[in-house]
């Protein structure tokens, strides 16, 4: 909602660098001679790379304390050019967005993937239920693990990853990875970090998902498998 001091923009996550650039526009737009409170709605386009803006003229209600859209057939000439300008300033950042993308300051996230019997596999929670949903049908729900069978789907699911800011790491050392402990010691805590575990006689072996869990497991008690006489069963 947007009145008089306040800015706050509806829509698609932004992590462009010029994010604070851009509510300032917004807002600089709507002090030029706008008296109304304005609601500004700013959503990614759904065949193109750019956005779609919009607004409406809004109220606020004292009995629901909530604000509501002002019903009009018409909206003022300078309501007509903020949107013109908002809209204008979005197409700006997405053209930037798209040409500039190796040299943006975007971090992007980094998931170990392992190879495990000609399998790729790796576990990793996704917020972003949309994420999850075109990744579903690689989701083995009994090992609460994602299985990439093939070096297309490996590929395949990297182009999803990769337009959330998501990148795959195929791991070729795994046993930095690895930590073993005594089976009949309480593992659980470990047991949920991990991608893969296999029991070798009196000792569980577990593959993590990253390197912060095989060290957090070290810390509650597991030990590294390059500190026994063991060797790397995946």
């Amino acid at each position: 909602m947007i009145d008089n001091n306040t800015v706050e923009i509806v829509g698609g996550q932004h992590t462009l660098d010029q994010h604070h650039q851009v509510l300032q526009t917004v807002h600089d737009l709507l002090q030029q001679g706008q008296h109304d409170p304005v609601e500004i709605i700013v959503r990614p386009s759904q065949n193109t790379d750019g956005y779609v803006v919009n607004w409406r003229s809004i109220t606020y209600n004292a009995a629901t304390e909530t604000w509501e859209p002002v019903t009009s057939d018409t909206e003022s000439g300078l309501l007509d050019r903020v949107l013109d300008r908002c809209g204008q300033t979005f197409k700006q950042l997405s053209r930037q967005w798209f040409t500039r993308m190796p040299t943006f300051g975007v971090d992007s996230t980094e998931i170990p993937v392992f190879e495990v019997n000609g399998t790729y596999v790796f576990k990793h929670y996704f917020e972003d239920a949309d994420v999850f949903e075109q990744l579903e049908a690689y989701y083995n729900e009994s090992a609460y693990r994602f299985e990439l069978p093939s070096d297309d789907d490996l590929t395949s699911v990297a182009d999803v990853l990769a337009d959330h800011f998501v990148e795959l790491d195929v791991v070729e050392e795994i046993e930095p990875y690895c930590v073993a402990i005594n089976k009949y010691e309480d593992h659980a805590d470990i047991l949920r970090n991990a991608v893969v575990s296999v029991t070798r006689g009196d000792t569980r072996i577990f593959l993590m998902k990253d390197e912060l869990s095989a060290e957090q497991a070290v810390e509650n008690g597991a030990t590294w498998l390059a500190d026994t006489d063991l060797h790397t069963p995946f």
